[in-house]
């Protein structure tokens, strides 16, 4: 890693921590998933079969009647026009790694149900977001950055999306359900 991307990370940290002691008053909770209105997605978008999968997840969750955002992240100088999807890339991000466009700090400040994080690694900017995000809960995969998930999975080597996602619904259907007492 060069010098002068340490540095970045360490700004990204700094500035970061800082913005989290600001924002504490966000109160993220477990909701049932069955009744979920909104939900959020955020993703790598560099690989285009994340991109395949994350686009069949959102039709999906879109037939099921679900407000679904989606934000994806390329990690390139220049933003792509051609995605069928709002995304952002190195250009719309500062020094430090943070998002400065107002279209991206719309999605961190929107109140979704749910918000999904498909993403594995450190992806600064998209961890940004999620660890400042309004979303009620929020589930990722397992990292050591604990503040930006209420939710974490444990990932296998290969990280698979698409079971990642399967994996991550199955647990959310079992949470909150309601169950009727049984008769003694």
């Amino acid at each position: 890693m060069e010098f002068i991307d340490k540095i970045k990370i360490r700004l990204h940290y700094y500035y970061l921590d800082k913005a989290l002691k600001i924002n504490q008053s966000t109160n993220h909770y477990s909701m049932d998933y069955e009744s979920t209105k909104s939900i959020g997605i955020l993703f790598d978008a560099s690989q285009l079969e994340y991109r395949e999968v994350v686009t069949q997840f959102i039709d999906r969750l879109r037939r099921s009647g679900k407000s679904v955002k989606a934000l994806g992240y390329i990690n390139e100088k220049q933003k792509q026009e051609f995605f069928a999807f709002h995304h952002f890339s190195n250009k719309e991000l500062d020094f430090a790694l943070r998002p400065k466009e107002a279209e991206i700090l719309a999605f961190q400040n929107e109140n979704f149900d749910i918000l999904f994080n498909l993403y594995f690694g450190s992806v600064y900017p998209l961890q940004y977001i999620s660890a400042l995000s309004k979303a009620t809960f929020r589930v990722g995969p397992s990292t050591e950055q604990t503040y930006c998930y209420d939710l974490m999975l444990q990932t296998n080597k290969n990280k698979d999306l698409g079971r990642f996602i399967s994996q991550a619904e199955s647990l959310l259907k079992k949470m909150n359900q309601k169950y009727e007492a049984t008769a003694v």
